[in-house]
This record gives structure tokens, sequence and C-alpha cells, in this order.
């Protein structure tokens, strides 16, 4: 797929609105806030297309077998996500540190963290948003198989009916008792932004889109303030018989922006949103958003022994210690483990391929 200059941009204002609410809110303020779930939503929202944008492009290559393409992705997007996790899962079990000891680390290894909590109704305390990462992983797989199943001028309709299985899981709930968070972490919830992402990624494309659906600036700035807004009113308004239509709109909105704004970035690459999105700081910061979002709510268990001990009475200049660490261990990750692994993605994919498809040779009787 032909890069878009400014994803990595909008990855790492996804990133710092999660880092703003578990560093700022949650730490320093000790409250809860929807502003970490808007950018959730902004990367499931980008991960539904590049993700779709791939597969599609896949589905329509007809010189290839669709094992030969499954394998291929998969294997790409093994490289690119496993390694990084399972290390610190591996590091967490082997020294024995505090987050990964409230609940087994099976959950996290099967990458079913969400499904704890989904059973449970609460969270897995420092491993709680590992959460959107196995929400992530449980699309990859689901979604190359309902693509290359699905006849290709049936494929929108696969990505509405999607995103309606959202809906009806969010309008379900009460029936079958669920609180929010149980709710809010089942897979089916996100296929709203997934799907959104996904049906984008068809219809960019297409000319009369482009011509009748024209994206303006003022309309990313309405789309982030609407957004923001109803995001104040659903944090000050606990409690109210409001709350869940705030919620609603709030997030129909950030899906809405997330994808405005990736159709104004691939129809105007060279504008100064792009620009800024591309620049060297939020560039650099969405190449490691993995990374920080994998380490940030971590990072304090670290500093338990020091003066810097989440123990302590909160401070700005304990998060800003945490931030710096997060920050720091993300960029050495991505430099030195994240970036040379994903460089072998071609040999992994060899590999896997000769594994899984080459036929044995029988060995000759003598």
């Amino acid at each position: 797929m032909t890069h878009i200059k400014g994803v990595n941009g909008l990855r790492a204002f996804a990133v710092v609105l999660v880092i703003v609410q578990h560093y700022i809110v949650s730490y320093i303020y000790r409250e809860d806030s929807a502003i970490g779930a808007i950018g959730v939503t902004v990367f499931f929202v980008i991960s539904g297309f590049l993700i779709t944008s791939i597969l599609v492009k896949e589905k329509q290559d007809s010189s290839r077998t669709v094992s030969d393409k499954m394998i291929r992705f998969y294997a790409r997007r093994a490289v690119r996500i496993f390694p990084v996790y399972y290390a610190v899962l591996a590091i967490g079990a082997y020294s024995g540190i505090y987050w990964f000891s409230e609940i087994s680390n099976w959950w996290h290894i099967l990458y079913a963290t969400n499904f704890y909590m989904f059973i449970n109704g609460h969270g897995a305390g420092y491993t709680s948003h590992f959460w959107s990462l196995d929400v992530e992983e449980q699309f990859y797989m689901l979604w190359p198989i309902l693509i290359f199943i699905t006849p290709q001028k049936h494929l929108i309709k696969l990505f509405v009916l999607s995103m309606l299985v959202a809906f009806v899981t969010a309008a379900t709930r009460p029936i079958f008792g669920y609180n929010n968070l149980s709710a809010y972490v089942f897979p089916f919830s996100h296929f709203d932004s997934l799907g959104a992402g996904a049906l984008l990624s068809m219809l960019a494309g297409k000319e009369s889109f482009k011509k009748h659906f024209e994206v303006k600036p003022y309309m990313l700035v309405i789309g982030l303030v609407m957004t923001l807004a109803t995001c104040i009113i659903r944090d000050t308004h606990k409690g109210s018989t409001g709350l869940e239509a705030a919620a609603f709109v709030m997030n129909i909105s950030a899906i809405l922006t997330s994808c405005m704004t990736i159709k104004y970035m691939i129809e105007n690459q060279s504008s100064k949103i792009v620009s800024v999105l591309e620049g060297r700081l939020l560039s650099g910061l969405g190449a490691i958003s993995y990374g920080l979002y994998l380490f940030h709510v971590l990072v304090p268990e670290l500093f338990t022994t020091t003066q810097f001990s989440p123990r302590n009475p909160q401070s700005w200049t304990t998060m800003l210690v945490y931030l710096g660490t997060s920050l720091l261990l993300s960029t050495l990750s991505w430099h030195l483990f994240e970036k040379p692994i994903l460089s072998t993605k071609t040999k992994f994919e060899w590999l896997l391929r000769k594994l899984l498809l080459q036929p044995s040779q029988p060995k000759s009787i003598v």
C-alpha cells in the first residue's frame, strides 16, 4: 500500500490522549475520564483502514493462493506485534514484578486479558490496558478470513454489517446484564470504529466519494471540538440520565472525525495539516506509539522502591519521571529491538511459507 503521510502523526495524537488520561487525569487528579477512549477509537479506525487496505489489495492479487496471502499477512503482523509484547511478559514473569501477579499470565499470553475483564466485570490492574491490544489481535485473526471468503462486490456490505454488530452489542448490554466495562472490552463493541476504517479504505479510492464528500479543515476542527466537548460532558455528569447518550455521541464523533482526517490526509498530502502531522516530533512519537502504549502503565511500578514510588502522594515531578522513562524505553525499544526485528519480516515470511506450504520431499531409499 502507498505510504500515507500523516498517519504516524495521527497515531501520536491518539497515544497522547491515552497518556493524558493515565498520567494526568487518573494519576494527578485521581479522576476517571473518557479522553483515553477517544485515543483508542482513533487507533482502531487507523487499524481498520490500514489492515483492510492491505487485505483487499491481497485479495485482488490473482497470482497467489489464499493460503499464501494469509501466511504473508500473519507473518508480517506477528513480526510487528509479538516480539516486544512477549518480551515484556517474559520480563514480568521471571522478575516477579507486581505488574503480572494480579491475574494469571496466561490471560496475557493468549491475548485474552479483555475476556478476563469481560467475565469478571473489573480491570486487571496494571495490565488492564492490554485489553485494546487483545481486541486488535482478535480483529487480525478474524478479519482476513472474512475478507477472503466474501465476494469483492459484497465487501462494503460486510463492513457496514460489522459496524451494525457493534451497535447491536451495545444495545443488548442491558438485556444480558453486563456492566459498562464488560461491554466496553468485548471485541465486537469496537467493530464500529474498526469497520468504519475498513469502509473508508474501500470508499477512499472512488471518484464519486471524493467529489461528493470533500473534507475541509474547518470540518476537522468542528469534529474535534464536538468529540472533546461530549467527552467533557460525559466526565462531568457521571450518574446523570444523559451519560450514555453523551458517550454514544462522543464515540460516533471520534469515529467520524478520525475518518474525515484520514480522508483529508489522503487527498491533501501537501497540506499544512499533513506537514504538521508528518513533522519530526509527531511522526517520531507515532513510530514509537505501540511501545509507548504498552509500557506507560507499567513504568510507575519500576519506581516502587524509590522516592518516585506510585505509593507516594502524586506529584507533577513524579509524573514527568514516569513520562520521561516511558518515552526513553519506547524509543530504545523501537530502535534497538522492534525496528531490527521488523526488518526480518521478509525472511520470517519466507520461513513460514516454507514450513507450511512447501510439501516435504520423500527420502530416497538406497
